[in-house]
């Protein structure tokens, strides 16, 4: 989709030299604010260097497939890149997949979804087809390789019934400044279907935000692994709804901020419907002076009967500088659920380092070790397990690293 300047909105971006095409989705964002710390939405994460960034609409293209098998090397059964917020046919295989050039009819009064709706530059609309099953994964790319670029990528998955598939999401920034990755995602899993996504986030000194909406059918199953390693902001939106009997969502997510990053995982289930499931397991590694969030609501409704919600959030901090906000809620309006929350976060385990290093390991090794098997409780769940092991191994060289 290109963005016309013919016909305009007339207010530019606060953070950005282009202004939108006329729309009703630009007329939506218009009527929006940009976010501050005044919000309790955003309380911790302050954005006031986007705000007064000056980016743009960039068609560099830097990024190789070997940039992206270097982070990547899955056995896979398809690659779409996106760079800058445009399609890369040449590294792209479409089949079966179409691009999104058409505005969304949804009108959102989150800001960054506003933003990208009216303004989006392509995406992917994927449609798993009836009762078909992927046996390797699909590798999306979203990428970022200009650091004055402003990227809005707009994706639309959907998994008809019976169908069973898995979307890899690589977040890349393959240059150095503070590009901003903004992106969309809408899924929707019918009924009996199986979709579950693994997002792995390597952005550099990039800031991203992504907006995701989950609408999960009758029996169907949606789960999400969200693996936040090297960003400089990163703020992840996680919306999902269960909306019919037998529904079930799984949300797991591992954060591994380090010097003056910070990432900030928000996520929202909505029990609509009586006799569905959701667990959420978040798992936080903080160094240096790093902050970390974690907002995780889980709301009830009354009709939402034998409703079963776990969710945790656990968080160790090896600096004394760094700082996590962790705020696990409820809110239930049914009689019959049963439904847990807790949140911890705390220094090393003394008694498990003090156990390793007698029995000769070095500390640093001790720690490593520790903060891996701390991770992997995550990880673990992973369906692909080589995908898991390379996993592991990034968190296990980001540890080292810090």
């Amino acid at each position: 989709m290109e963005l016309t300047q013919t016909t305009i909105v007339a207010k530019p971006l606060p953070f950005a030299d282009f202004v939108l095409p006329e729309s009703k989705q630009g007329q939506n964002f218009l009527n929006l604010s940009f976010p501050t710390t005044r919000n309790e939405y955003w309380k911790y994460t302050r954005l006031g260097k986007l705000k007064t960034a000056k980016l743009k609409i960039s068609q560099t293209s830097n990024i190789t497939v070997e940039t992206i098998n270097n982070i990547v090397a899955i056995d896979r059964y398809q690659l779409v890149v996106f760079e800058n917020g445009f399609l890369r046919n040449d590294l792209s295989d479409l089949t079966g997949i179409e691009e999104n050039n058409t505005l969304s009819n949804k009108l959102s009064n989150e800001y960054f979804t506003a933003l990208s709706d009216a303004s989006f530059t392509s995406g992917i609309n994927l449609k798993v087809k009836a009762n078909t099953v992927l046996t390797k994964p699909l590798l999306l790319v979203n990428s970022s390789s200009d650091p004055e670029s402003i990227s809005n990528i707009n994706h639309n998955i959907t998994t008809q019934q019976g169908s069973e598939a898995m979307v890899c999401m690589l977040d890349l920034a393959a240059a150095e400044g503070s590009g901003f990755l903004n992106s969309v995602t809408r899924i929707n899993a019918e009924s009996s279907s199986n979709l579950e996504i693994v997002n792995l986030q390597v952005l550099g000194k990039a800031t991203a935000i992504q907006n995701i909406y989950v609408d999960v059918a009758e029996d169907a199953s949606f789960k999400h692994f969200g693996f936040s390693l090297i960003g400089q902001l990163t703020r992840n939106n996680i919306n999902v709804n269960l909306n019919k009997t037998g529904a079930y969502a799984e949300l797991n997510g591992v954060y591994v901020p380090s010097g003056s990053q910070h990432i900030d995982n928000h996520t929202y289930i909505d029990h609509i419907a009586p006799n569905c499931n959701s667990s959420e397991l978040y798992r936080g590694i903080l160094s240096n002076t790093a902050t970390g969030v974690f907002n995780g609501k889980v709301m009830v409704r009354q009709a939402a009967q034998k409703t079963n919600a776990f969710q945790a959030n656990n968080n160790i901090l090896l600096s004394d500088k760094a700082t996590m906000n962790s705020k696990p809620e409820l809110e239930i309006y049914a009689d019959d659920v049963k439904c847990s929350h807790g949140s911890t976060t705390g220094q090393m385990d003394k008694d498990a380092l003090f156990y390793l290093q007698a029995r000769g390991i070095k500390k640093t090794a001790a720690v490593k070790l520790l903060v891996t098997a701390f991770a992997d409780d995550v990880v673990s769940r992973v369906s692909d397990e080589h995908l898991a092991e390379l996993i592991n191994a990034m968190i296990e060289k980001q540890i080292s690293e810090n």
